[in-house]
């Protein structure tokens, strides 16, 4: 019994440090951030490729080499620093379901109870067979906002299992979504904006008003897909691609610019048609209540270090884009981050993460 009492006196003054992962089929991203008086420190940070088949579609396959991947990015140069044994895991967000669901003010239980209707209701698998958990993002008088999210059982349990195979516990469970919102928008921002993540194997399309996520959809345009169309035109290396995509991009002159386009124009195509169609479902579907619609693009993600994209769907889209700063929200104590805005965006999940851990008794 006093020894139940010391742990709990202990816990209370030493809170466990959690540092943040970010998976995908292809890589895994790790990040920590700790906190003193407002101001921010970066611990670590560090980035590892998954041997092909340790994931697929977000299931861990095999879990020893998942260990070993994860094992190896801690040991990384940039990563040694990393303390703690506690992880804040980000959940791919097109294994999430995110919805908004509008009800009358209640009491928490009540509340409870009716989202387990409304989750059986508007996700297309059993609710036995998904972990679900929500939110009042908004309440009034006689109506309130509830962020409702839901994701797979076998994908949670499946990350989860990996990481305590790794000797490791998981204390937050985010949304991709969630996390890069907390990462790149100003905490003012009210207005609706549209956040276009590129990833390595496919897009995210975030909807965010009032600075909580609307609406979400997946693409399959990828940055991966920008490079292998230049690896193929020149019929040069994958590496040679990746740097030619970064640093000519879509060209800076008129010559350059008319050959990237035999390339990339499919593909650039296709990402237009994929963000209107997300702005024009918004605007027509969920904006009805405000009466405000979506003006600003953010582009994050390493795709989005694509040389000469943002002003190409700018003058496509008539509508502002810009690149998303992922240190918008750290206030780092020494004023200079320890990595580029361009190789941060590759990190901006496990950022977002990291502000949420620093809430959670990230403290140095």
């Amino acid at each position: 019994m006093k020894f139940s009492i010391i742990k709990h006196y202990l816990a209370y003054f030493f809170k466990p440090r959690i540092f943040n992962v970010d998976i995908n089929n292809k890589d895994i991203k790790i990040f920590q951030v700790e906190q003193k008086k407002g101001k921010h420190k970066v611990i670590g940070w560090a980035k590892k490729k998954f041997p092909r088949g340790v994931i697929d579609d977000f299931e861990v396959k095999d879990k020893d080499k998942f260990s070993e991947v994860l094992k190896d990015a801690l040991a990384s140069n940039t990563a040694r620093k990393i303390k703690g044994s506690v992880v804040a895991l980000s959940i791919p967000e097109n294994k999430v379901f995110l919805r908004i669901i509008d009800v009358p003010t209640m009491t928490e239980k009540e509340v409870a109870e009716t989202i387990k209707w409304e989750v059986e209701r508007n996700i297309p698998i059993s609710v036995d067979e998904v972990y679900y958990d929500w939110q009042i993002v908004k309440k009034e008088n006689k109506e309130m906002k509830v962020l409702v999210a839901a994701s797979p059982r076998r994908i949670i349990d499946s990350l989860i299992e990996a990481i305590e195979h790794t000797d490791l516990r998981v204390c937050i469970l985010e949304a991709d979504s969630i996390a890069v919102e907390r990462s790149l928008l100003p905490q003012n921002e009210n207005d609706p904006v549209l956040v276009v993540d590129i990833g390595i194997e496919g897009t995210g399309y975030f909807v965010f008003h009032n600075g909580y996520p609307v609406f979400s959809s997946s693409g399959y345009i990828s940055g991966q897909m920008f490079t292998d169309a230049v690896a193929k035109y020149y019929e040069i290396e994958w590496d040679k691609a990746e740097h030619y995509k970064t640093k000519v991009g879509l060209g800076s002159n008129r010559k350059e610019r008319e050959e990237a386009l035999c390339f990339y124009s499919p593909l650039l195509t296709t990402l237009i048609q994929e963000i209107e169609k997300t702005i024009n479902f918004y605007n027509e579907n969920l904006s009805s209540s405000s009466k405000k619609k979506v003006r600003k693009v953010i582009l994050c993600g390493g795709g989005s270090n694509f040389k000469g994209l943002l002003p190409y769907l700018a003058i496509h889209l008539r509508r502002q884009v810009i690149q998303g700063n992922p240190w918008e929200n750290i206030n780092l104590a020494k004023g200079i981050p320890p990595i580029s805005k361009e190789e941060a965006q590759s990190y901006i999940t496990a950022i977002g993460l990291a502000l949420k851990s620093c809430d959670h008794g990230n403290q140095y």
